[in-house]
């Protein structure tokens, strides 16, 4: 009988294998030994797919297809069909946590294999260390349905240290590592290394104002395409304040620097972002939120390539809550500008309602609809004219089902059709993800 399993990814799954079997065994003993070790398991079975419907326009095809051509309506669906499984040996003191997790999953179209450590260290009142390791490997199958199909292998590993000054300050540190390799690289799968140190600052007052600032800085290193690595400068900050009795303004600032090691081939640019908010008690059961989420990407210098945007979106949500309970109905205005003449300039009116529910034992559920239409500034004066208005209904689906204390269900659903002023650009955009997952 011929394996259906790639070749290069037998090894690699015997190696996570045997590491779930140590798991499981030193987990058995250990928990024989000591009540403090904490041996599980978690068995998923799951479906994945993907699916998207277009239609090829002449800009695209030179004119050779003819309008009534079969090819020119094109679904490019994806389904995966995937199991997975979990060991993992845990143990939980009042100063030292740490996690073993070992994972396998294989499916109609990859095989996945990942090692996971994890470590909560409270030596004192003061200090706080916390370390995060995990490794992931990829395997595809030659018939595999993906554009991207290199067999790969990455790393990350997170570390971090938080000193209490007192009641109110904290001061801290974090390194972040992360590694990427393709066993096959192309122009779209390089390998790269990436490093981020920075330093933190906390300020609480109950619940009430807050303070948090991250400034650091780092590097990407793409070792095939020097064009693309860079170093880079950030810093990130959350602020809350309760200004009015139950009026909480919040504000998540941030700012990145980032310079390539070839600046005539990409310019240096600076991503600014700004993201306020204000929370308004109207009654027992009623609130307004008003968030307007800004971003300005503006490089050193603009070209016909890399240039200057503005995005932007005001909206106001009227929320209802009463018990577990939420609706909200919430009309936004969204738009993209740039000093430049580019077509993908727009403005954006669209409205959304959601209701989420969070509060039983049993079952979960977070659903959004949004209907919106979008206007492009200009059309296209040559060229490829790859804008065109629209109007769309975006779904948005996330559910839990606890089936019993070891056995729950999980549902994920993401759904985008457009309608164009031109019905040859129309599409859809639909995401599905399903999974049962049985724990001990």
């Amino acid at each position: 009988m011929t394996s259906v399993l790639p070749p290069a990814s037998r090894p690699r799954i015997v190696v996570v294998l045997l590491s779930i079997a140590t798991i499981g065994i030193v987990a058995r003993d250990a928990s024989a030994q000591s009540s403090e070790w904490v041996p599980s398991a978690v068995l998923e079975l799951g479906v994945d797919s993907f699916s998207q419907i277009f239609r090829i326009t002449d800009d695209l095809t030179g004119g050779l297809l003819d309008s009534e051509a079969t090819f020119r309506d094109t679904a490019d669906v994806f389904t995966e069909m995937r199991v997975a499984a979990e060991a993992a040996l845990s143990r939980e003191s009042p100063t030292l946590r740490t996690k073993l997790s070992s994972r396998l999953s294989t499916g109609s179209e990859l095989d996945r294999e990942g090692l996971e450590f994890d470590l909560d260290w409270r030596p004192d009142s003061r200090d706080r260390w916390n370390v995060d390791f995990d490794l992931q490997a990829r395997q595809f199958r030659r018939d595999a349905d993906f554009s991207l199909d290199s067999d790969n292998q990455e790393g990350r590993l997170r570390l971090q240290w938080r000193r209490r000054m007192n009641a109110s300050w904290e001061l801290g540190l974090r390194a972040k590592g992360q590694s990427l390799r393709f066993d096959t690289r192309s122009v779209y799968e390089l390998d790269y290394d990436r490093a981020d140190v920075s330093t933190t600052v906390s300020w609480r007052e109950g619940w009430k104002h807050w303070i948090d600032i991250e400034v650091g800085g780092g590097s990407k290193d793409v070792r095939d395409s020097t064009a693309i690595s860079y170093d880079h400068f950030f810093a990130y900050a959350d602020l809350g304040f309760e200004v009015l009795d139950g009026w909480r303004l919040q504000f998540r600032p941030a700012v990145e620097r980032r310079v390539y090691q070839e600046p005539e081939v990409r310019q240096p640019f600076w991503d600014l972002t700004l993201d306020p908010q204000l929370l308004i008690p109207l009654s027992d059961h009623w609130r307004l939120r008003w968030r307007t989420p800004l971003e300005w990407l503006r490089p050193d210098e603009n070209t016909s390539v890399y240039f200057d945007i503005f995005t932007g979106r005001v909206g106001g949500d009227l929320l209802y809550s009463r018990g577990s309970l939420e609706f909200g109905v919430e009309p936004r205005w969204s738009w993209l500008s740039s000093s430049m003449e580019v077509e993908d300039v727009y403005t954006q009116p669209s409205l959304v309602v959601h209701i989420d529910y969070f509060g039983s034992d049993r079952w979960w559920f977070s659903l959004s609809e949004e209907w919106g239409d979008r206007r492009y500034s200009r059309e296209a004066s040559g060229g490829l004219d790859l804008y065109s208005n629209y109007q769309f209904f975006r779904t948005s689906l996330l559910g839990g089902l606890r089936l019993s204390d070891h056995l729950s269900f999980e549902f994920f659903l993401s759904d985008e059709p457009e309608r164009h002023r031109r019905d040859a650009d129309n599409s859809r955009l639909t995401l599905v993800s399903a999974s049962l997952r049985a724990s001990i």
